[in-house]
Protein backbone atom coordinates (compact mmCIF):
# COMPACT_ATOMS: atom_id res chain seq x y z
CA UNK A 1 0.00 0.00 0.00
CA UNK A 2 2.94 2.58 1.20
CA UNK A 3 4.81 1.54 -2.43
CA UNK A 4 1.47 2.51 -4.36
CA UNK A 5 1.35 5.48 -2.66
CA UNK A 6 4.86 6.76 -3.34
CA UNK A 7 4.90 5.62 -7.13
CA UNK A 8 1.59 7.81 -6.94
CA UNK A 9 3.58 10.81 -5.40
CA UNK A 10 6.42 10.06 -7.88
CA UNK A 11 4.43 10.23 -11.06
CA UNK A 12 2.69 13.39 -9.34
CA UNK A 13 6.01 14.82 -9.32
CA UNK A 14 7.21 14.19 -12.69
CA UNK A 15 3.64 15.34 -14.07
CA UNK A 16 4.49 18.73 -12.02
CA UNK A 17 8.02 18.84 -14.21
CA UNK A 18 10.21 18.46 -10.93
CA UNK A 19 13.24 16.27 -12.45
CA UNK A 20 13.45 12.60 -11.75
CA UNK A 21 16.26 12.81 -9.59
CA UNK A 22 14.81 15.79 -7.54
CA UNK A 23 11.57 13.86 -6.94
CA UNK A 24 13.49 10.31 -6.48
CA UNK A 25 15.39 12.59 -4.23
CA UNK A 26 12.10 13.63 -1.91
CA UNK A 27 10.13 9.90 -2.30
CA UNK A 28 13.16 8.37 -0.25
CA UNK A 29 13.05 11.31 2.08
CA UNK A 30 9.73 10.75 2.53
CA UNK A 31 9.96 7.01 2.85
CA UNK A 32 13.01 7.48 5.34
CA UNK A 33 10.84 9.98 7.59
CA UNK A 34 7.59 7.74 7.57
CA UNK A 35 9.49 4.22 8.43
CA UNK A 36 11.01 6.38 11.39
CA UNK A 37 8.24 8.66 12.63
CA UNK A 38 5.57 6.50 11.83
CA UNK A 39 3.75 3.40 14.21
CA UNK A 40 3.13 -0.05 12.20
CA UNK A 41 0.53 -2.15 12.80
CA UNK A 42 3.03 -4.25 14.94
CA UNK A 43 4.20 -1.05 17.00
CA UNK A 44 0.57 -0.18 17.61
CA UNK A 45 -0.39 -3.72 18.72
CA UNK A 46 2.36 -3.87 21.03
CA UNK A 47 1.65 -0.32 22.89
CA UNK A 48 -1.81 -1.97 22.83
CA UNK A 49 -0.67 -4.98 25.06
CA UNK A 50 1.50 -2.08 27.30
CA UNK A 51 -1.47 -0.15 27.94
CA UNK A 52 -3.46 -3.59 28.50
CA UNK A 53 -0.64 -4.18 31.33
CA UNK A 54 -0.82 -0.85 32.50
CA UNK A 55 -4.42 -0.86 33.05
CA UNK A 56 -3.78 -3.91 35.28
CA UNK A 57 -1.29 -2.40 37.14
CA UNK A 58 -3.62 0.39 37.95
CA UNK A 59 -6.09 -1.64 38.91
CA UNK A 60 -3.42 -3.23 41.36
CA UNK A 61 -2.52 -0.40 42.60
CA UNK A 62 -6.02 1.13 42.98
CA UNK A 63 -7.05 -1.70 45.45
CA UNK A 64 -3.73 -1.29 47.26
CA UNK A 65 -4.48 2.42 47.53
CA UNK A 66 -8.36 1.03 49.21
CA UNK A 67 -6.95 -1.16 51.23
CA UNK A 68 -4.39 1.26 52.30
CA UNK A 69 -7.39 3.75 52.74
CA UNK A 70 -8.66 0.69 54.94
CA UNK A 71 -6.06 1.00 57.34
CA UNK A 72 -5.50 4.76 57.79
CA UNK A 73 -9.11 4.63 58.99
CA UNK A 74 -8.25 1.87 61.36
CA UNK A 75 -5.32 4.02 62.33
CA UNK A 76 -7.02 7.14 62.48
CA UNK A 77 -10.13 5.24 64.40
CA UNK A 78 -6.86 3.61 66.96
CA UNK A 79 -5.17 6.94 67.48
CA UNK A 80 -8.64 8.38 68.49
CA UNK A 81 -8.99 5.62 70.84
CA UNK A 82 -5.56 6.75 72.25
CA UNK A 83 -6.18 10.10 72.69
CA UNK A 84 -9.40 9.36 74.70
CA UNK A 85 -7.46 7.16 76.77
CA UNK A 86 -4.35 9.82 77.31
CA UNK A 87 -7.08 12.10 78.15
CA UNK A 88 -8.21 9.80 80.60
CA UNK A 89 -4.88 9.24 82.12
CA UNK A 90 -4.40 13.01 82.10
CA UNK A 91 -7.52 13.33 84.11
CA UNK A 92 -6.61 10.40 86.55
CA UNK A 93 -3.20 11.94 86.96
CA UNK A 94 -4.47 15.55 88.01
CA UNK A 95 -6.95 13.61 90.55
CA UNK A 96 -3.69 11.66 92.06
CA UNK A 97 -1.45 14.81 91.72
CA UNK A 98 -4.58 16.71 93.91
CA UNK A 99 -4.26 13.29 96.67
CA UNK A 100 -0.88 13.63 96.79
CA UNK A 101 -1.03 17.21 97.66
CA UNK A 102 -3.84 16.76 100.33
CA UNK A 103 -1.93 13.55 101.78
CA UNK A 104 1.28 16.12 101.83
CA UNK A 105 -0.24 18.77 104.01
CA UNK A 106 -2.17 16.22 106.15
CA UNK A 107 1.64 14.58 107.34
CA UNK A 108 3.05 17.98 107.42
CA UNK A 109 0.35 18.45 109.63
CA UNK A 110 0.98 15.29 111.52
CA UNK A 111 4.26 15.76 111.46
CA UNK A 112 4.17 19.27 112.81
CA UNK A 113 1.40 18.05 115.75
CA UNK A 114 4.25 14.84 116.45
CA UNK A 115 6.88 17.74 117.00
CA UNK A 116 4.63 19.67 118.99
CA UNK A 117 3.91 16.47 121.18
CA UNK A 118 7.65 15.69 121.38
CA UNK A 119 8.59 19.38 122.58
CA UNK A 120 5.88 18.77 125.34
CA UNK A 121 7.29 15.38 126.22
CA UNK A 122 10.79 17.01 126.47
CA UNK A 123 9.76 19.95 128.44
CA UNK A 124 7.85 17.63 130.89
CA UNK A 125 10.65 15.11 131.15
CA UNK A 126 13.28 18.20 132.15
CA UNK A 127 10.50 19.70 134.59
CA UNK A 128 10.58 16.12 136.12
CA UNK A 129 14.04 15.43 136.08
CA UNK A 130 14.64 19.00 137.86
CA UNK A 131 11.77 17.89 140.22
CA UNK A 132 13.54 14.82 140.58
CA UNK A 133 16.98 16.58 141.40
CA UNK A 134 15.16 18.70 144.36
CA UNK A 135 13.57 15.88 146.00
CA UNK A 136 16.92 13.88 145.66
CA UNK A 137 18.65 16.85 146.69
CA UNK A 138 15.87 17.61 149.79
CA UNK A 139 16.60 13.92 150.77
CA UNK A 140 20.22 14.14 150.52
CA UNK A 141 20.45 16.73 152.52
CA UNK A 142 18.01 15.42 154.77
CA UNK A 143 20.13 12.29 155.58
CA UNK A 144 23.17 14.24 155.83
CA UNK A 145 21.84 16.37 158.43
CA UNK A 146 20.56 13.20 160.36
CA UNK A 147 23.84 11.92 160.12
CA UNK A 148 25.13 14.64 161.98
Amino acid sequence: MAVDLFHALYDALLRINVPSDRARTVIEAMERDMASTLATKGDLLSLKGDFTALRGEFAALKDEFAALRGEFAALKNDFATLRGEFAALKGEFALLKSDVARLDERMDARLMDIRYQIELQKKSLIIWLGSAQVVASGLLFTALSLLR
